[in-house]
């Protein structure tokens, strides 16, 4: 496996509160979750990394449903921002591209989803049906 190495910075450097980080895990610690690792990464560099036994950076990691996470994040940036509404329809900004998409599947059941739902995707064998079914 080739990675590529990632910039480090002093969280100060790239005006980050190298107490808010602190805070941070220690209530991750506090509420006993189970993370695996966490990494902050801000305007090109690394301010801060973490990892709970038995992960560490050297050891390779399985990132099961990654993308929800990835997906999550930007839908709640969006939302915060304004631009996106969970009300919105996932069709309307896709109806160009995706003729016929607002018909109705068997039962009655509209294909074409909320941004709500975006965010929070069934399981990975659901989304596989979904997508033969178009």
């Amino acid at each position: 496996m080739t990675s590529l190495p990632l910039r480090r910075a002093l969280p100060s450097q790239q005006r980050v509160s190298a107490r808010g980080v602190s805070d941070f895990i220690e209530a991750v610690n506090a509420a006993d979750l189970e993370l695996h690792s966490f990494m902050l990464y801000r305007d090109g560099a690394v301010v801060a990394e973490a990892f709970w036994a038995p992960y560490c950076a050297a050891r390779l990691h399985v990132q099961h449903s990654a993308t929800k996470s990835w997906v999550s994040m930007a839908v709640g940036l969006l939302v915060d921002d304004g631009a996106l509404s969970l009300d919105a329809k996932v069709v309307d900004f896709f109806f160009r591209r995706l003729p016929g998409i607002h018909q109705r599947q068997p039962g009655g059941h509209d294909r074409s989803g909320f941004a709500d739902h975006a965010h929070r995707p069934p399981p990975g064998h659901l989304w596989w049906r979904l997508a033969r079914a178009q």
